[in-house]
């Protein structure tokens, strides 16, 4: 030991740190090393059965989940979600066609991550599927809700939301604020005297102040056709001109404010409401992708951004063009050139969206066939001259391939949300 250098110490301390991880997620698997190993053993065969049973490829992801896709409609439904969650959640145990290069240990780790995960899809799953239902009734509903009060509201509730109102959406003069406190004193009302309003009672109030906040301080009266509170409303999410993502935040919170004053009252459900608001726009999406965790918020995290966190990636090896690392960079480094280059590329690819297929159906155990289409994709593409000197090949190549895996990375996930839907629209889990 004493003979060992500081590197060779470094490695020995990792190796063990490892080790002692392992061991002690299967202390809390209470499973043995052989139970372990004899689980992946069962589990893997479970997979490749199912794959030899419906015509599957454990040796393209991207092919795997079109064929998966296809068959959702009319296959077992449990057979459908076992083979969804598995390409979600696997890291390796399924899809790494470099087998000779994994150990038992790294097997047995990967498949202790993926029950984990599989298990969470599972749960979000059953949940989604369960408020489905009850979802889909209440985009449905047309009729006018009892407008005779036979039980006031609790003069607490409108005094809470009257000073909640005005400190996100601010009224000044007199006259707005009065219409104000009367328009919602008939929301309380409406919840107080309807048992599926009060139900969802922060969600239906939210609904109505996010999307006619102007006509609650200047509509004296106020009414509204309250079936088209119930229509998705996307914000804009991704790019942010200074007030997308403030006027998102104030929404996020005027809403979470109100669950936490209901949460409270009895005949109230906020994981109903929760579920319905992540149905209903995409702040909750935004909110996943574009702040920072906050672990006090518990919203539903949406689907699409649950497959993005699961960083599917369809390609192992891509093939070796030549480039240096410090090309590639400086490439990406002149944001202009690189997006000019990706657009030209983009416009391409969308006239001819065979290529990608292409791409695809190539096995990934043939990188000579992938290296032929990205040298006819430059051929045939209209890409800027400047690129096309020969020491800049390399370089092009490797962008080129880059963004073609890209993009199927991108259809893939598409097709697995088109999954998750038909799963959860369609079973009860």
């Amino acid at each position: 030991m004493d003979d060992l250098k500081p590197e060779e110490y470094a490695e020995l301390h990792q190796m063990l740190d490892k080790e002692e991880s392992l061991a002690a997620r299967l202390a809390q698997a209470k499973l043995t090393f052989t139970q372990a190993n004899d689980n992946v053993e069962r589990f893997v065969a479970r997979i490749t059965k199912l794959c030899t049973t419906y015509c599957l490829t454990l040796d393209n992801k991207a092919q795997f989940c079109q064929r998966l896709r296809d068959l959702i409609d009319n296959s077992p439904k449990q057979d459908m979600l076992l083979l969804f969650t598995s390409v979600l959640s696997d890291k390796g145990l399924l899809f790494d066609q470099d087998r000779t290069s994994r150990t038992t240990e790294q097997d047995i780790s990967c498949y202790l991550t993926m029950q984990e995960q599989m298990h969470l899809l599972d749960q979000e799953l059953s949940d989604q599927s369960r408020y489905n239902t009850r979802f889909r009734q209440l985009q449905q509903q047309n009729k006018r809700y009892n407008t005779v009060f036979s039980v006031p509201p609790p003069e607490s509730d409108v005094d809470f939301l009257f000073h909640k109102f005005l400190s996100f959406f601010p009224a000044d003069s007199i006259q707005a604020r009065n219409i104000l406190l009367n328009n919602l004193t008939l929301l309380c009302s409406l919840v107080v005297n309807n048992a599926d309003l009060l139900l969802i009672a922060p969600l239906f109030i939210y609904q109505v102040a996010s999307r006619h906040t102007s006509r609650l301080c200047n509509t004296a009266d106020f009414s509204c056709q309250y079936d088209k509170l119930w229509i998705n409303k996307d914000y804009q999410i991704i790019k942010d001109n200074g007030k997308n993502f403030k006027h998102n935040m104030v929404l996020l919170d005027f809403y979470l404010e109100l669950c936490d004053y209901y949460n409270q009252k009895p005949g109230v459900d906020i994981e109903l409401c929760h579920y319905y608001f992540t149905e209903l726009s995409n702040i909750c999406e935004w909110y996943y992708t574009q702040c920072e965790y906050n672990e006090t918020i518990c919203l539903p995290v949406p689907l699409v951004v649950r497959i993005a966190h699961c960083n599917v990636d369809c390609f192992e090896n891509s093939p070796d063009f030549g480039c240096s690392q410090e090309d590639f960079d400086t490439f990406f480094d002149s944001e202009t050139a690189s997006n000019r280059f990706k657009n030209k590329l983009k416009k391409y690819l969308t006239a001819y969206p065979s290529v990608i297929q292409q791409y695809i159906d190539i096995l990934s155990g043939n990188p000579e066939k992938k290296r032929y289409l990205v040298y006819q994709i430059l051929d045939n593409a209209d890409l800027p001259n400047k690129y096309m000197t020969p020491a800049k090949l390399p370089l092009i190549y490797t962008v080129i391939n880059m963004f073609l895996e890209a993009e199927i990375n991108l259809q893939t996930e598409t097709i697995l949300l088109q999954i998750g839907k038909k799963l959860t629209n369609s079973v009860t889990i």
